[in-house]
């Protein structure tokens, strides 16, 4: 089911903004991509939070770097470390020119702390994102500390939207049986990893980067091993194709509860790879019996796993 969820706040404008900074375009909207979200969570007006995205790092002032302004807590400096698997959320920025500025949210039950992460070079989104404002090398690609305002604001819209989500599976009855059939996994290296799960004809390959047992709620890397998108085309030549938007031989996945109603696998690709070795992340919403199938051309993966909470 589609569906966009409005959410209003009131606009709060910083005083004293400096006045470069005010010729620049206003932000308009944020979109919220994520976990629990199968459209993206829309919002147009802003209270208690800054989204001055031209400002901090990269903007100055009488000639001075500014190390204030946005959701990130700059003064904070970058995160040295953070648990694994925190599910994410990538939350883009619009003008009425369009978008500007893209970023990655993440929250840390532990700490209570909300995280921001800026794409590095290499990903799109960083191109993007210079072109608006470079925050330096001590910035982009790092992790770092989200205000205490964006967290206050944000985290009850998303807490809300897992609800109502887990909720419209609520009444779901699905056909199952006692047990889950897990897959059997393949205890070969390849890559230097192991195991995985492989189909048929072992074109595609499946491996979980952990060797704890599958959880919810949290998210996993996955490697894969898949045709190539342009078979026999040298490395450079497929990678100029698909910065240029041709796809090739497109690999693509999804996943689903077969045990009970559930929202569907959550997966990430934050970008295609020219050879045969792809990364993504998938996110498991419920504990249960998960189906997940890869496709790329005529060749495919089945395999089910078991997810505990």
């Amino acid at each position: 089911m589609k569906r966009m969820i409005s959410l209003a706040l009131t606009l709060a404008l910083t005083i004293g903004t400096p006045a470069t900074l005010l010729a620049k375009a206003p932000i308009v909207k944020i979109t919220i991509t994520g976990p629990y979200l199968t459209a993206p969570l829309e919002i147009t007006d802003f209270k208690n939070f800054d989204v001055n995205v031209w400002s901090g790092p990269g903007a100055q002032m009488n000639g001075k770097e500014q190390t204030e302004g946005f959701i990130i807590d700059w003064p904070l400096g970058r995160v040295s470390s953070y648990p694994a698997g925190l599910p994410h959320y990538e939350v883009s920025f619009y003008t009425e020119g369009g978008l500007v500025y893209v970023v990655d949210y993440m929250y840390d039950r532990s700490s209570k702390q909300g995280l921001i992460y800026l794409p590095p070079k290499g990903d799109k989104r960083f191109d993007l994102n210079c072109a608006t404002i470079c925050r330096g090398d001590g910035f982009d690609g790092h992790m770092l500390y989200a205000t205490a305002a964006w967290n206050d604001a944000i985290r009850p819209l998303l807490m809300r939207a897992k609800e109502e989500e887990l909720r419209r599976y609520d009444s779901e009855e699905v056909a199952t049986t006692q047990t889950c059939q897990v897959s059997e996994l393949v205890q070969e290296e390849r890559m230097g990893l192991s195991p995985w799960y492989v189909n048929k004809n072992r074109t595609i390959w499946a491996h979980f980067w952990t060797r704890d047992p599958l959880k919810s709620d949290t998210e996993y890397k996955v490697i894969w091993i898949r045709p190539e998108p342009f078979p026999g085309v040298p490395f450079n030549k497929a990678t100029h194709l698909l910065a240029s938007g041709q796809v090739g031989t497109e690999f693509v996945f999804s996943g689903r509860r077969l045990d009970h109603g559930a929202p569907p696998l959550h997966s990430l690709f934050p970008v295609t790879y020219a050879q045969d070795f792809q990364p993504s992340g998938v996110w498991f919403p419920t504990a249960g019996c998960w189906e997940i199938k890869a496709t790329s051309g005529a060749e495919s993966l089945r395999f089910v796993v078991s997810v505990s909470d």
